[in-house]
């Protein structure tokens, strides 16, 4: 089932969402500037907790090998050891940056599932366009009965419109 919704842009799930969007950049740009500073060309990074793990370079294994740990996953991303020079470096830094970044969700916010015990495969889509906020919702089960004043459903083909005048005019810039 799929059912779509305009959000208020003073709701609480915007707010968080815009949040949670400052926290993402500012977390990149850090270790992005990080990365830079140290020299260090991963072209791909995650952070877990206060580890940085790198998709390492020929030249990061060169100037880095004894301080990254042996790859643990089959993408082949290494983390810095944590008493390694870089690893204790990355862990100083300001916790609210390198604290995991929890993305918000519409059924954290309300209940759309009403389903009692188990579990339900749930999807969203979410976009800002033009000052508004939609989100694309699929599930086996979605109530609607009780929504809140923040949140209006729409027909599935309007959001599917309103996406795809975003992605024409995202090409024309």
């Amino acid at each position: 089932m799929i059912k779509c919704f305009k959000i208020s842009s003073d709701s609480k799930f915007v707010q968080d969402y815009t949040q949670y969007e400052k926290n993402l950049q500012a977390q990149h740009d850090y270790v992005h500037n990080f990365l830079k500073e140290h020299e260090i060309e991963a072209p791909r990074y995650y952070v877990k907790g206060k580890n940085l793990f790198i998709e390492a370079t020929d030249n990061d294994i060169a100037k880095y090998g004894s301080q990254l740990k042996i790859p643990q996953s089959p993408h082949g991303f290494r983390g810095f050891k944590k008493n390694s020079q870089i690893g204790k470096l990355f862990a100083n830094a300001d916790i609210k940056l390198l604290s995991y970044l929890d993305k918000p969700k519409l059924n954290y916010c309300i209940d759309l599932c009403k389903v009692v015990g188990g579990q339900v495969k749930w999807t969203e889509f979410y976009f800002e366009y033009d000052g508004q906020h939609y989100i694309k919702i699929e599930s086996e089960v979605i109530d609607v009965s009780n929504l809140p004043d923040w949140l209006a459903e729409m027909k599935v083909s309007e959001w599917y419109a309103v996406l795809e005048e975003r992605k024409n005019n995202k090409n024309e810039l």
